[in-house]
């Protein structure tokens, strides 16, 4: 586990005492989760994923070749470091805000609250923030950083990561 790994660590148990996730959540686990938060942030990962990969490929960029996460065959190693801007504020979120229903909710009820928590990733990033004295939203927002992390593999231009306003 590299430096990406150890931090989020640190980010899911601080959430866990800070209270923000549902009692059952003790770690973050991945793949094949049998705890409700977990199974919430990886379906809500998914969406970001989607959303994310198709930026990259309008961009012009390789989505397999990335800088934080390993290079390894089938793995999209540069959606996965982007996606590292936009978690948070897109998935992490609008988990906590259905921590009350997650709660109530065992894994193998999930799909009750599925539509509620794509239908609330959906209005994130369909919801118009403040982009270079505009409006836009956020998954143009996420397109235009995508341009700008083109231009900066092409040396032409400095990368600056979108400041999200909570």
């Amino acid at each position: 586990m590299g430096v990406e790994g150890v931090s989020a660590s640190y980010y899911f148990e601080y959430l866990r005492t800070m209270e923000l996730f549902p009692n059952s959540f003790k770690y973050r686990t991945k793949r094949h989760s049998q705890e409700i938060t977990n199974i919430a942030l990886n379906y809500g990962y998914a969406i970001l994923f989607n959303f994310i990969y198709k930026s990259c490929i309008n961009a012009g960029l390789e989505p397999y070749y990335g800088v934080l996460h390993s290079v390894r065959s089938a793995k999209p190693s540069l959606i996965l470091d982007i996606m590292e801007e936009y978690r948070s504020f897109v998935v992490d979120r609008n988990v906590i805000k259905l921590r009350s229903k997650l709660s109530k909710t065992k894994p193998e009820n999930f799909d009750k609250i599925k539509k509620e928590l794509a239908t609330s990733i959906l209005n994130t990033l369909t919801k118009k923030y403040k982009y270079n004295h505009k409006r836009l939203t956020l998954e143009s927002i996420i397109q235009r950083q995508m341009y700008k992390i083109s231009g900066y593999f092409c040396e032409s231009a400095k990368y600056k990561s979108y400041i999200f306003r909570w």
